[in-house]
């Protein structure tokens, strides 16, 4: 071999191994799975909105949010419900604590009070 064909031989190893460590790096920051097996979360099928037009993804977006405001509202409102029979329940103990004579409280004031507090 020749001079000329050697420093050829290295040059075509050196392109060789720098488009071997680009494959490497375009596989490594690639978002696509190396297995087609798994799919990814981000998948194409299960997007609604793929072929709506700009406009028609904002009126989907509109209608998501107010379907997700909607069910933030009955959410509240089951807890304030829930709130309101704490609070009955509690005004219904305290109005059994006043038909509680008051003898009884004078010689009982202290497991009363023992009871209120546990």
């Amino acid at each position: 071999m020749s001079q000329n064909e050697v420093s050829n031989d290295q040059s075509n190893s050196a392109i060789k191994q720098n488009e071997d460590a680009q494959n490497t790096d375009k596989q490594a920051t690639s978002t696509t799975p190396l297995n087609p097996s798994i799919k990814s979360d981000e998948s194409d099928n299960n997007d609604p909105t793929k072929n709506m037009t700009k406009a028609e993804k904002r009126v989907y977006d509109a209608k998501e949010k107010l379907r997700l405001a909607e069910l933030d509202l009955e959410k509240e409102k089951e807890a304030e419900k829930e709130r309101n029979t704490q609070d009955i329940l509690k005004l219904l103990d305290k109005k059994k604590l006043l038909e509680i004579p008051l003898s009884v409280w004078k010689n009982n004031l202290k497991d009363i009070s023992d009871l209120l507090n546990s």
